[in-house]
């Protein structure tokens, strides 16, 4: 995983509603459509799902260190697309505790090698990289009117290339 810098998500919260207008014009569905779409989850299955679960933003300072406004920006990414998001106060093992003992639904977190959902009643996982490639590919297949039996160029060999080239292969 490429670790980020502060200055590759300073501005994504403030800009999350002209990112939406961006991805209507180019797909017709704005962030929250293409995730449903890319998990083939009806919009309103997966509102009506999300609206009682609570999603805890937990600050992880291992490797490198926490990356400034990270947390915060998932945080503001889970809101806007109509989920219940808190930062967590303490990091690493503290944080993770912190969570369970309020019962959040789900814990996202982040060290210098995953970034991962972490489900809190049936211990299942997501991986970001994996979670991200559906989201490039179900954009692509918005945008191209639908890629299967299409060739597709994926450009990237890291863990979300490897995953694009999975889901691409599969639609």
């Amino acid at each position: 995983m490429t670790r980020l810098v502060s200055e590759d998500i300073i501005d994504i919260s403030a800009e999350l509603q002209a990112y939406d207008r961006v991805l209507l014009q180019r797909t017709g569905l704005n962030l929250l459509g293409i995730a449903c779409h890319a998990i083939q989850v009806d919009r309103i299955q997966l509102c009506e799902f999300s609206k009682d679960r609570r999603f805890a933003v937990v600050p992880i300072g291992s490797g490198q260190g926490v990356i400034p406004r990270f947390s915060e920006t998932v945080r503001d990414i889970i809101r806007h697309i109509g989920c219940r998001a808190e930062l967590i106060e303490k990091s690493d093992v503290a944080g993770i505790a912190e969570a369970g003992e309020k019962q959040f639904d789900f814990i996202m977190m982040a060290d210098d090698l995953r970034f991962i959902s972490l489900g809190m009643k049936n211990s299942h996982v997501v991986d970001n990289s994996a979670a991200t490639a559906k989201g490039f590919v179900a954009a692509l297949d918005l945008m191209s009117g639908g890629i299967e039996a299409k060739e597709v160029l994926i450009i990237g060999c890291g863990q979300v290339g490897y995953f694009s080239a999975i889901k691409a292969l599969q639609m």
